[in-house]
This record gives C-alpha cells, sequence and structure tokens, in this order.
C-alpha cells in the first residue's frame, strides 16, 4: 500500500491530495460541483427552451389564425358578391330587353350572368385562376352592369402581354361594383376602368363620377374591406392600394408585383 501511495503521489500529485480529503469533503464538492451544473440547467437551458416552446406555438397560433381569416374572408367576399341586388337588377334588365322585343341582346345578357354565377359560384374558391379569366369575368360583369345605365359612359380598357399569370378569383370585382353602384347616371358621367398587366407589374385603375349629398359609403363598404384584406393576405408588401377623391371624383389605385 505504502509503494501504490509513493507512486501516485510521485505520478498524479494533484489525485493523491484530493484522495486525502476526508470523504464528507469529497461529497460535499461533488454536491457543489452538481448544484453549479443544476443551476446552469435551471437559470439557462430551461428558460431557453420555455422561449422557444413559446415562440413556436405563437407562430403555430399565427398561422392557424391567419387560415381561419382566410376562410371567413372568402366567406364574406362571396356574399358580397353574390347579392340579391345584382340579381335583381340584371334580371329586370333581361325583362326590359325581352319586352322590347330585343332578343339577341337578352340572350347574350343571359349567357354572361349565367358564367358569371357559374364562376362565382363554383371557381371563387380556389387559390388562384388564370389571369385570363379574370378578364373575361370583369367584362362580363361590366357588361352586366352597363345596360341598365341611360346616361352614364362605360370606358373599360384591359391589356396583357404574352405571359400566363395568375390572380386571386374575384379580386377586382368589388372594386368595379363599387363604381357602378355609386356613380351618377348623367350625361356628363364616366366610369373609367384600366387594366394593364406588363413584365410582371398589374395595374389597375378604377374612377367614377358621384354626388357628395348621396353618397357617404364609398370607401367603407364590406367589398372594398375584403380586397384590402385579400391584397395583404396575397400579396403583402407586394403592392399598392390608394384611393383618392377631387371634384367628386372617386378612384381607386391598385398596382401588384406578379410572380
Amino acid at each position: 500500500d505504502k509503494e501504490w501511495s509513493r507512486l501516485v503521489q510521485a505520478n498524479a500529485p494533484d489525485y493523491f491530495r484530493y484522495l486525502q480529503q476526508p470523504f464528507l469533503g469529497i461529497m460535499l464538492s461533488r454536491v457543489l460541483s452538481l448544484g453549479i451544473v443544476y443551476a446552469l440547467v435551471i437559470n439557462t437551458l430551461i428558460p431557453l427552451f420555455i422561449r422557444i416552446m413559446i415562440a413556436y406555438n405563437r407562430e403555430q397560433l399565427q398561422t392557424m389564425e391567419l387560415a381561419r381569416q382566410n376562410v371567413q374572408l372568402e366567406f364574406n367576399f362571396l356574399k358580397s358578391q353574390v347579392n340579391p341586388h345584382f340579381l335583381h337588377n340584371t334580371l329586370n334588365n333581361i325583362y326590359s330587353l325581352i319586352i322590347h322585343d330585343k332578343k339577341t341582346e337578352a340572350a347574350g345578357t343571359v349567357a354572361r350572368l349565367s358564367a358569371f354565377m357559374r364562376y362565382s359560384m363554383n371557381d371563387a374558391g380556389t387559390e388562384n385562376m388564370p389571369a385570363a379569366r379574370e378578364v373575361q369575368l370583369m367584362q362580363d360583369y361590366i357588361e352586366l352592369e352597363r345596360i341598365r345605365l341611360n346616361y352614364a359612359t362605360v370606358q373599360a380598357q384591359f391589356e396583357m402581354d404574352d405571359t400566363v399569370y395568375t390572380l386571386p378569383p374575384l379580386l377586382l370585382i368589388p372594386v368595379i361594383e363599387n363604381a357602378f353602384k355609386y356613380s351618377t347616371d348623367q350625361k356628363d358621367a364616366v366610369i373609367s376602368i384600366n387594366f394593364v398587366i406588363n413584365k410582371k407589374r398589374l395595374s389597375f385603375d378604377c374612377q367614377n363620377n358621384f354626388d357628395p349629398d348621396v353618397t357617404t359609403h364609398l370607401q367603407h363598404g364590406i367589398g372594398i374591406a375584403n380586397v384590402k384584406k385579400r391584397l395583404d393576405q396575397y400579396y403583402a408588401q407586394g403592392y399598392s392600394y390608394t384611393e383618392t377623391t377631387v371634384n367628386n371624383v372617386y378612384s381607386v389605385n391598385i398596382s401588384i408585383d406578379l410572380l
């Protein structure tokens, strides 16, 4: 034993001194060492883990909330589009064309209404639709609204380059609907709609005259609110939306960066 002690002392003096400590001292040093490790775990790793879990749960909740809002937006949007007033006005227009023996115009109006309703009911739940189909829908809608005007002028222009683009269904219809809804039907009144897609950039301008003594809700309808929310949802920072009112002319300008 003495020889072993001499060898340990000669080759591992620190370990030898450690072995010479009382048993209680060794146990106490072990406990203190474990205490430091334990304190490190408690004060650093556990709070870090909790923060990571909180951030993860917050992100999950935000994702779920966005999904819920998306469903609600689509529902509200459809409610705002397929409304009884639009159907009532269009059917009255068709009836008027029929009794005035304008059968060809009546047939064309029925075809447009059928296409519009089919698109609204069957395709509006789709994430994206070809821009060309959206343009056709807007043109049909404009023609359906145009026939009820007596004096106001409607100017509509649509241009696209050869690239195939997609858009969320019915994205711009509420703006056009708003223009027809609040425009005055007078000889000097103009509803102007311009839609251009060029080099991955969509520019949309819509203007209409209005009577300030009658119109008070141009910017506050559910349709316009849904347009803004859907732009936020689909394009985030990649769009601009401006509204102006000058000399009783209400204008909406929308620019979108398309992918």
